[in-house]
C-alpha cells in the first residue's frame, strides 16, 4: 500500500519522497503522525460520539505499542504540600501509561491556570507568570567529594521542583531531576538522572492533563519563539528537536555538539582530528548545512565561545584538556555572510576562549598566557570568573560585565566554584559549591576536594541585596 504524507499547514497531499510541501513549501507529515495528533486531541467519548470507536481502538493499540513503553517517572505532590516546602501528604508515582493524577490548579495570570514563560524559555532558573522556577536540591543531591571541584550528581535521587512566589516556595512536583529545565506551551520539560548514569527527558503539565518521556536526553536550549526544544543525548552528542506545538520529535543530527541558537539558525559542531566543523540547521531541524572548517591547532578541538554581529558569526576555536575542563588556547574566527572564514585573533599567539566584538567589528581578547586569572572553564557558558569575580557575558557581543565580586560570596577557609549564573529581570541567580582540598579525592594530578556546602543565591541588581534562597 502506498504511503501518503500530508502537509500539516495547508493539507496538500505529497509524494513519500517530498521533503517540502509542493503547495506551501513547508515540511509535510506522514499520515500516521496525523492520526496520532488526532488521537491526542480527542477524548474517547468524543471519538465514540462520532461513531469512530473502531478507529479509536485501532489507533490506541498503535499508540500503546509505540509510545507506552516509554515511562516518565514523576512524583506529583498532593494538594496538602503544594504550597509549602515541607509537610505531610500523599504522593503518587505517575507514568505515561496512565492518566496523570489531578493536581491543585497553580495560580497564574493565565485564565486557564497554565504557567507561561516570562523570560528565557530554558535555563537553571526560569522566570514564569507565577514566579521563578528551579530545582531545590538537598545535601544528598551531590557527592561529598570530587576532583577539580567537580561533584557528581546522585542518580535516582528525588529533588523538588519549586515555584517561588512572594518569598515562599511552592512544590510543583518532585523527580530525580537536575540542571536545565524548559517552559514551553504550559509544559515543563526536565531531565532526570537514572541509575544507569544517563539523563532522560520528560515533560509534565501541572494540571495533571499530560505527561511524557522522550527517552535519553539532556536539554540544550530553545528557539526564540518558544516552539522548538533542542536536546542532546546524555553525553552531550547529537541534536534532537521537539516541535512542542504538534508534539513531534526528530533526531536532526545524530552526532555533533550543541553550540547556540541565533537568528533562526541552530549552530553545532563536529570534530575530526584537528579540524572543527561549524554546522547549521534551520530552527525546525531541517536544511542541515556545513558552514566552515576551522583549525583547532591540535586534537581535542572545540568551539569554546560564539557571538554575533550583523550577519557575521564569531567563534573561538582551540584545544582543551582534562576532559574539556581546561582550555589551552586557540584562535578567534569570523564567518562572514558570504561564507568566507577569517582569522580575527590568535594568528601569532594563542588567545583565551572569551572575546568581545567591538563596535567596528574587530575583536578584543587576551592571550592565553594572560588568562591565568580564570579559575574555571566550561565551553559556551554565559559567564566567566576572573580572580574570583563573576562576569556575565552578553550573548551577542560577548561584552563582559562584573555582576558579583568574590567578597560578596566568599567563605573563609573555602574555595568556591560557580556552577550556574542566570540573569532574570532585576535579579541574578548564582549556584555556588564551597569546598576545601582533600587529597583522598585526588585523581592523578587532579586535585581532590571535599564539598562543605552549596548555595543558590539571589542578588537584586538594583539595590545589591543578596539573599540565600537555598542551601544543600
Amino acid at each position: 500500500m502506498e504511503k501518503h504524507i500530508y502537509c500539516e499547514y495547508c493539507g496538500t497531499e505529497n509524494t513519500p519522497e517530498a521533503s517540502v510541501c509542493v503547495h506551501c513549501g513547508r515540511q509535510p507529515v506522514p499520515e500516521e503522525h496525523l492520526f496520532l495528533d488526532y488521537l491526542k486531541s480527542h477524548t474517547k467519548d468524543e471519538l465514540k460520539s462520532k461513531a469512530e470507536e473502531t478507529v479509536f481502538e485501532t489507533l490506541k493499540g498503535w499508540l500503546m505499542s509505540h509510545l507506552y513503553g516509554m515511562l516518565v517517572t514523576v512524583t506529583v505532590v498532593s494538594s496538602a504540600v503544594a504550597s509549602a516546602v515541607s509537610g505531610a501528604g500523599n504522593v503518587r508515582r505517575v507514568s505515561y501509561a496512565e492518566t496523570p493524577v489531578s493536581m491543585n490548579e497553580i495560580p497564574s495570570e493565565d485564565e486557564n491556570g497554565v504557567i507561561r514563560a516570562s523570560g528565557a524559555f530554558s535555563g537553571d532558573v526560569l522566570m514564569s507568570s507565577r514566579g521563578p522556577l528551579y530545582w531545590k536540591y538537598d545535601s544528598g543531591s551531590y557527592s561529598s567529594t570530587g576532583s577539580m571541584g567537580d561533584f557528581s550528581r546522585t542518580p535516582d535521587h528525588e529533588n523538588l521542583y519549586v515555584c517561588r512566589n512572594n518569598g515562599q516556595e511552592e512544590i510543583l512536583f518532585s523527580a530525580s531531576g537536575y540542571g536545565k529545565s524548559a517552559l514551553l506551551g504550559g509544559r515543563i520539560y526536565f531531565c532526570e538522572l537514572e541509575e544507569d548514569g544517563k539523563y532522560y527527558l520528560s515533560c509534565i503539565e501541572l494540571n495533571g492533563a499530560y505527561s511524557r518521556s522522550f527517552g535519553e536526553g539532556l536539554i540544550q536550549g530553545t528557539d526564540d519563539r518558544g516552539r522548538y526544544l533542542y536536546y542532546s543525548f546524555s553525553d552531550g552528542s547529537g541534536i534532537n528537536v521537539i516541535d512542542t506545538e504538534i508534539d513531534r520529535t526528530m533526531t536532526a543530527a545524530p552526532a555533533g555538539r550543541w553550540l547556540a541558537y541565533h537568528g533562526n539558525t541552530v549552530y553545532y559542531s563536529t570534530v575530526s582530528g584537528s579540524t572543527v566543523t561549524l554546522m547549521g540547521m534551520d530552527r525546525d531541524g531541517t536544511n542541515i548545512r556545513k558552514l566552515a572548517d576551522a583549525d583547532a591547532g591540535g586534537n581535542s578541538g572545540m568551539i569554546a565561545a560564539m557571538h554575533f554581529r550583523n550577519q557575521d558569526v564569531y567563534f573561538s576555536c582551540g584545544t582543551a584538556s582534562a576532559g574539556g575542563g581546561m582550555y589551552e588556547g586557540g584562535r578567534v574566527y569570523r564567518l562572514d555572510a558570504n561564507g568566507t572564514l577569517h582569522t580575527e585573533a590568535g594568528q601569532n599567539e594563542l588567545v583565551e576562549a572569551d572575546f568581545t566584538i567591538l563596535e567596528d567589528g574587530t575583536v578584543q581578547c587576551r592571550s592565553q598566557a594572560e588568562a591565568e586569572d580564570v579559575f574555571q572553564f566550561e565551553a559556551m557558558k554565559n559567564f566567566t570568573v576572573r580572580n574570583g569575580d563573576i562576569y556575565l557575558k552578553d550573548s551577542v557581543s560577548g561584552a563582559m560585565t562584573m555582576v558579583m565580586s568574590s567578597a560578596e560570596y566568599a567563605r573563609a577557609g573555602n574555595t568556591a566554584s560557580i556552577s550556574e549564573v542566570t540573569a532574570a529581570g532585576d535579579d541574578l541567580w548564582v549556584r555556588i559549591d564551597y569546598m576545601h582540598e582533600d587529597s583522598s579525592a585526588s585523581v592523578g594530578w587532579r586535585q581532590g576536594y571535599a564539598r562543605t556546602g552549596s548555595v543558590l543565591l539571589k542578588k537584586n541588581m538594583k539595590d545589591g541585596r543578596i539573599e540565600t534562597v537555598s542551601t544543600y
